[in-house]
């Protein structure tokens, strides 16, 4: 799934927290997040046809540009600073379901993987989000050793094979 690369990576600095209702935000612990998910077990979130075709789908910006679910959950990122830090991640969330056709479930887990790559990568992310040291970073470089991509697919139930390049 192409769009799956790079959804760890579109809010590095934008979001704070990003656990959420189905745990595996960008904190800490066996699966990179909150509570909720132990490392191993599958929330599924985004796991059915409407939610797939909708993370692979591009949706109009208003200008006659076509902007995808990363597009989408970076300009959300961006309009949710405005709220109090508590509330950044809900308001993240619901902007990404608003905007898009994937769910709440599913949105919380575009959330939660741009929180660990926050959290993980964002020295190799900042300046270069689709470069390969972040890519690696994402895919477990890091001093942590923790995949975010693999936060995204214990969340999402949706398997991304964007570290297989890398050998991880």
């Amino acid at each position: 799934m192409n769009h799956v690369r790079h959804l760890a990576l579109i809010l590095p600095l934008a979001l704070t927290g990003c656990g959420d209702d189905r745990g595996g935000g960008g904190g800490g612990g066996a699966d990179a997040g909150g509570g909720g998910t132990d490392a191993g077990e599958t929330a599924a979130m985004c796991d059915n046809a409407s939610d797939r075709a909708a993370l692979d789908a591009t949706y109009p910006d208003g200008s006659g540009a076509e902007r995808t679910i990363q597009q989408i959950a970076r300009d959300c990122a961006f309009e949710c600073l405005g709220e109090p830090e508590a509330e950044q991640e809900a308001c993240a969330n619901e902007c990404i379901a608003r905007e898009s056709d994937v769910s709440a479930g599913c949105a919380s887990c575009v959330t939660a993987s741009v929180g660990c790559a926050r959290d993980y990568c964002i020295t190799d992310c900042l300046s270069d989000p689709d470069g390969m040291a972040c890519l690696a970073c994402r895919c477990g470089g890091n001093p942590e050793s923790i995949n975010c991509l693999d936060v995204f697919t214990a969340c999402s139930g949706v398997e991304s094979d964007d570290c297989d390049a890398l050998g991880m």
